[in-house]
């Protein structure tokens, strides 16, 4: 008869292994009885570059309950998901338990923009993008309107916003769009001045707990005093930073200091 080892052995042995994949994927031949604390190590965090996605999505053809365990996803490299779209579809569309998505160095066209952003999941909390390249002003505001549970957004790295247009539909005060309660706009964001007027005038400085933002050019301080001059009750941290373009310098403020710009 061969010996069973404790539950707890084996849970605290994989989670010390949650680094591995190799080994973690032996241990899921060990027993059947494994495979789900495996699977939650192995792809609870899992990060996709381009020549990656294809065999991930086999992956997900041939187990598709692995799905389930995706949590947090990175998307990574520079370059236009055109020829797999369909693939990226079908991929959101399993990730029913998805809560955080960081999508780093992706270049879209108006209409991949649109289709990406419709067929993302509800589920999604958290939402990073750096180095992004967008058509248009008005496929962030479409993000953002897909996103019922989003709570955290940033925006960073040298992103890319072709122009500043913002449907009509849009701009209509017509309900709450933008529900997140932490918004990061760092570093050199194109059309800051059309974001941070957008998010003024659907009230959402009042909701924010916590907020950064980067200052490139001097058109942009009367945005971004307005949206400050907005924050309520609610912020817990700010941290504003000041830039020229070519370096940028980060103004931490305390307590007493954010909490007079509230009104």
């Amino acid at each position: 008869m061969s010996a069973t080892l404790p539950n707890e052995l084996i849970d605290r042995t994989i989670d010390y292994l949650h680094d591995d994949p190799e080994t973690l994927s032996a241990c899921a031949l060990v027993r059947t009885s494994w495979v789900p604390a495996v699977r939650y190590h192995r792809f609870g965090r899992v990060r996709l570059q381009q020549h990656k996605v294809i065999p991930f999505h086999a992956l997900l053809q041939t187990s598709p309950d692995v799905a389930s365990f995706v949590r947090h996803l990175i998307m990574f490299g520079v370059w236009s998901p055109v020829q797999s779209m369909a693939v990226l579809h079908d991929m959101f569309s399993s990730f029913i338990k998805l809560r955080v998505l960081s999508l780093c160095y992706f270049s879209l066209e108006p209409s991949e923009a649109r289709d990406l952003f419709s067929t993302l999941p509800k589920s999604l909390e958290s939402v990073k993008m750096d180095g992004i390249a967008l058509p248009t002003v008005g496929d962030l505001v479409l993000l953002w309107s897909q996103l019922p549970r989003l709570r955290t957004f940033v925006l960073c790295g040298r992103t890319k916003i072709s122009t500043a247009e913002i449907p009509e539909e849009y701009m209509r005060d017509g309900g709450k769009v933008f529900r997140a309660t932490e918004i990061q706009l760092l570093w050199q964001i194109p059309h800051f001045d059309v974001i941070a007027d957008w998010l003024c005038s659907h009230n959402v400085p009042p909701q924010l707990r916590v907020c950064s933002m980067t200052v490139s050019r001097a058109e942009y301080i009367a945005p971004a005093t307005k949206l400050l001059r907005g924050v309520g009750p609610a912020l817990l941290g700010l941290e504003l930073h000041l830039s020229n373009g070519e370096g940028t310098v980060v103004q931490d403020l305390d307590d007493e200091r954010y909490g007079r710009i509230g009104k």
